[in-house]
């Protein structure tokens, strides 16, 4: 009987006061929640109360305290002779109050898989946030934070902006010093050292070979280009003509075009994770076109796992067989490969991958890379020395970087041949 009355006490408050559907969209537990992989708010006790949800009594009842407590109709639920004012806006003021107190008093997931992502440097991104912790306020700060670090990291390495900062340098041709901005430098320094610890198999004054073999902003090719082509490009490139000097770069021999994409990507992976982290999320996954990272535990609370494909020509990324999966936390991955990005001519193939030291797409065999390490940019890095290296060179330059290991697979007569640093195994998943 008692639960009857509290049902027809309800009743009376929906039929007298609309306000009585906001209220109860306040107070009922599903209010103020963020849906799955989504950035809207949705008070979903509004919904389910207006298509006839029953709700225990004691939520009732709650819902019926909140409003008798601003003395709008009284204990009686009569109503008044004529219109309050006065009492219609404390009202509002406290039901708009009980709104923003439901929708912001707890996480904006309650700890669910947040995934939010984009364009950028002519590829995806993706932001996986396993138990979000950040209310939804701060959850769009965040989103904010990692859209602004990409768009700085094109602003300054995107050779498809002819207003970026790479463009102006490539388009200077005397060898006046060039002021660059912080992130430029940091990303140069890393290539300049790849360059010197690879002994020229990594160049980041690769651009006029990148554009000759039509793997740049320039029109794709679907012809080898002349030997003499070739020569001309290559007499244009050496990372030991340029010197950075802080926050400034010069050209010791012009014309020199730089190219930045073999870390940039990496580097825009790792500004993206620094965002997060600053913005109080310590679990997440970050992949920008393949380069990831990852930190704490995946969604199910295990560790990461990630897919390596067998490098198949023509394959698109999730279609080729498996290789190997491996298990992952708090570390960076980065691949590479032969088998997406080519062009075939008389029967050969020709990869993006470019050996700075022949001006001519890699003949080594090695088909994929997938190399683990403490920040992005240097595994992104490691992945395009270990491409273009034989592989026994390039594992005994993966020694000079502590904590990095990789695999490299090499297409060989016999098959495709698996070259592992002694570490890696402790990364991949039983079977």
């Amino acid at each position: 009987m008692q639960h009857d009355a509290e049902r027809r006490r309800v009743a009376a408050l929906q039929r007298s006061f609309p306000a009585f559907w906001i209220a109860a969209a306040a107070l009922l537990p599903e209010a103020g929640s963020l849906s799955r992989g989504s950035d809207s708010l949705e008070c979903a006790g509004l919904t389910a109360l207006y298509y006839g949800r029953v709700y225990a009594p004691e939520k009732l009842h709650q819902i019926g305290v909140v409003l008798q407590s601003v003395s709008l109709y009284g204990p009686g639920m009569r109503e008044p002779s004529e219109f309050n004012l006065r009492k219609t806006l404390i009202l509002g003021a406290i039901v708009l109050g009980l709104i923003v107190w439901a929708c912001l008093r707890r996480p904006a997931t309650d700890g669910e898989h947040v995934r939010f992502g984009g364009e950028t440097m002519g590829t995806y991104y993706i932001v996986k946030l396993p138990r979000c912790p950040l209310r939804k306020a701060k959850l769009v700060e965040a989103q904010s934070a990692v859209e602004d670090v990409l768009a700085q990291v094109n602003r300054a390495m995107s050779t498809w902006d002819p207003a970026s900062e790479i463009s102006r340098l490539n388009d200077q041709d005397d060898q006046s010093s060039v002021a660059i901005s912080a992130g430029f430098a940091e990303v140069l320094a890393c290539a300049l050292e790849l360059a010197n610890a690879s002994g020229g198999a990594f160049d980041p004054t690769l651009g006029p070979l990148i554009d000759l073999w039509g793997f740049g902003a320039t029109d794709q090719r679907i012809r080898a280009p002349a030997q003499e082509a070739v020569d001309q490009a290559l007499a244009q490139v050496g990372a030991q003509h340029l010197q950075l000097d802080e926050l400034a770069v010069t050209k010791t021999q012009a014309p020199l075009r730089l190219n930045l994409s073999a870390v940039a990507k990496g580097y825009g992976v790792d500004r993206v994770a620094s965002a997060l982290r600053d913005a109080g999320v310590s679990e997440y996954m970050v992949d920008i076109g393949g380069e990831v990272v990852v930190a704490g535990k995946n969604p199910q609370g295990l560790p990461w796992r990630l897919r390596i494909e067998v490098p198949e020509y023509g394959a698109m990324p999730g279609e080729g067989a498996k290789f190997a999966e491996i298990l992952v936390e708090n570390c960076a991955i980065a691949g590479s490969g032969d088998y997406r990005n080519y062009f075939e001519d008389d029967g050969r193939i020709y990869s993006h991958i470019i050996d700075p030291r022949t001006g001519y797409p890699i003949t080594n065999g090695v088909s994929g890379v997938t190399v683990i390490a403490k920040r992005c940019m240097v595994a992104d890095g490691l992945a395009t020395c270990l491409m273009v290296m034989d592989p026994a060179e390039g594992l005994a330059l993966l020694k000079r970087y502590p904590g990095a290991e990789a695999l490299i697979l090499q297409r060989t007569a016999s098959g495709l041949q698996a070259h592992k640093s002694p570490g890696f195994d402790a990364y991949v998943a039983a079977e």
